[in-house]
């Protein structure tokens, strides 16, 4: 897919979904809806996708900045081997530095000193799979994602 529709795709996602993320707090807890959640652990970085295709990954921001080489895309890299269609994965890029919870600034450091080895992602959603829109149900789009990650940490 081209590095334009890739962005496009991306700025799409962060403004019709990921744009609509919220906090809440312990007194708000009864503000979710009746029904099955699915919840996952805080993880302080920054939104990137990745397309994985033809056994190949690439990691990019909406805003057009890429990385080619480096743990993260090597793990993603193993993943698109598993995929059996083409997928853009859309989770948060953190640095791994041995604290107990990553933190956004920590990502900027690391990407501006160009430690690119610090990274890692960890994906939570699917944006687009094959040539279409992901499954409607998130319990399908998650059971793509475990299918693709298995194994992985």
């Amino acid at each position: 897919m081209s590095d334009t529709r890739l962005d496009d795709l991306a700025t799409r996602y962060k403004k019709g979904v990921a744009g609509r993320y919220r906090a809440i707090g312990p007194g708000e807890i009864g503000s979710i809806p009746r029904g099955r959640c699915f919840a996952s652990p805080k993880i302080d970085g920054e939104l990137w996708f990745a397309e994985l295709a033809d056994g190949r990954a690439t990691l990019f921001t909406r805003n057009g900045r890429r990385i080619a080489d480096s743990p993260a895309v090597t793990a993603l890299t193993a993943a698109a081997g598993r995929a059996k269609a083409r997928m853009v994965i859309a989770g948060e890029l953190h640095a791994r530095d041995g604290s107990p919870r990553p933190r956004v600034g920590d990502v900027a450091t690391a990407l501006a000193a160009g430690k690119h080895e610090r990274l890692a992602f960890r994906a939570f959603d699917v944006v687009e799979f094959g040539d279409g829109p992901p499954p409607v149900a998130y319990e399908d789009r998650l059971a793509a994602l475990r299918e693709v990650f298995a194994g992985s940490a």
